[in-house]
């Protein structure tokens, strides 16, 4: 039996509720931020559509926010959202412990099988492999539970505040 991909899932991610189109409820899941689904327009948007949403996680995340992320955890968790995609390490435990099914996003740096298998036997359903890697490394590390970024905007830097220049 062949641990190889087996199955195309087709996913998308936006920023905003605006940016969904209406042929969204094809998408096997939308990913979202947890602050956007915690809007109040949201649920009403969620069940109009028909859509699948997924939260992503806050890419930066102090300690003193916790509080504040595990409410609106609650929050999407009482709209039956269920799937998270987390790239900050530091909140697997929190999502573990609350339930969520994790799926680790970009931000985790997958880029061989030790750290794949690492993230999985942590208790995350899927990965996101680096977008660093070339074909020939992701045909050699992907499984069933990787996957990749097909398209879109990929960041250069992820910073919690702007440079300024003087």
């Amino acid at each position: 039996i062949s641990d190889k991909p087996t199955k195309t899932v087709y996913e998308g991610q936006f920023s905003s509720i605006e940016q969904i189109p209406e042929a969204a409820y094809r998408l096997s899941k939308i990913w979202l931020p947890l602050t956007v689904l915690c809007e109040k327009k949201a649920p009403s948007f969620i069940e109009e559509r028909k859509i699948k949403p997924g939260a992503i996680m806050p890419r930066i995340c102090e300690d003193r926010e916790y509080s504040l992320i595990e409410k609106m955890l609650r929050q999407i968790n009482e709209l039956g959202i269920t799937d998270v995609l987390c790239g900050n390490i530091g909140q697997i435990n929190l999502l573990y412990k609350m339930g969520f099914t994790i799926h680790g996003d970009f931000g985790l740096n997958v880029f061989n099988a030790v750290s794949r298998d690492t993230y999985l036997k942590m208790g995350l359903s899927s990965i996101t492999l680096s977008f660093e890697l070339n074909l020939p490394q992701i045909s050699e590390i992907s499984t069933k539970n990787t996957g990749i970024i097909a398209y879109g905007r990929l960041p250069f830097m992820i910073m919690r505040n702007c440079i300024k220049t003087s």
